[in-house]
């Protein structure tokens, strides 16, 4: 069961029309609705109701935050907190059903301007790194692991190196399983 935890009548209507014909959902103003499997559209502009009581609920419901104006602090102090997904409010039908699907499968779902930013901070940290092994990278590989390590995009990385975004995709996912990592963000946090 999703459960809608918006004071917010746009936002609201908004997810309302989202999950309209495609997943069962309650629109809740309490606690009282939560039950072990429930996953909870939480409003992170809500007033009346602390994000924290969801997450320190018995049941244990997976909380997305969704924010209409999100921020990377406000993301990793709820990240801190336990939150399953934070993601833009009025984000599109397919993004959102996309978030409840990913945190409903165990995974925790970051919009991915977020986890771009992740990655150009990580890549800003003063203290010098030890020399990630990237010795099971081709040469290719590492070279394309290195510029995303540095927050660059797909595209930048296509126009940078003259190859297609769509081999730049094909490197990625070798990398990602060569190195470990299961994302941009932990492939920019093992090289930095």
């Amino acid at each position: 069961m999703i459960l809608i935890h918006s004071t917010n009548f746009q936002v609201q209507h908004h997810w309302q029309m989202v999950l309209e014909n495609e997943l069962n959902y309650q629109i809740s103003d309490s606690l009282d609705n939560v039950s072990e499997n429930s996953i909870v559209l939480f409003d992170a502009q809500n007033p009346l109701l602390s994000i924290s009581q969801y997450l320190e609920h018995p049941l244990k419901p997976q909380v997305i935050a969704l924010q209409v104006n999100p921020t990377v602090q406000e993301g990793l102090q709820l990240l801190q907190l336990g939150i399953r997904g934070y993601s833009p409010a009025l984000n599109s039908k397919i993004h959102l059903l996309d978030t409840i699907k990913m945190v409903e499968s165990g995974n925790i779902w970051l919009y991915p301007e977020f986890i771009q930013a992740m990655v150009t901070l990580s890549s800003q940290q003063k203290n010098p790194p030890k020399k990630a092994d990237l010795s099971a990278l081709s040469k290719r590989e590492e070279e394309v692991a290195l510029l995303v390590s540095k927050g660059l995009s797909n595209k930048e990385i296509a126009l940078k190196t003259k190859i297609t975004e769509r081999t730049i995709k094909a490197h990625l996912s070798k990398i990602f399983v060569k190195l470990n990592a299961n994302d941009r963000l932990g492939l920019a946090l093992y090289i930095n």
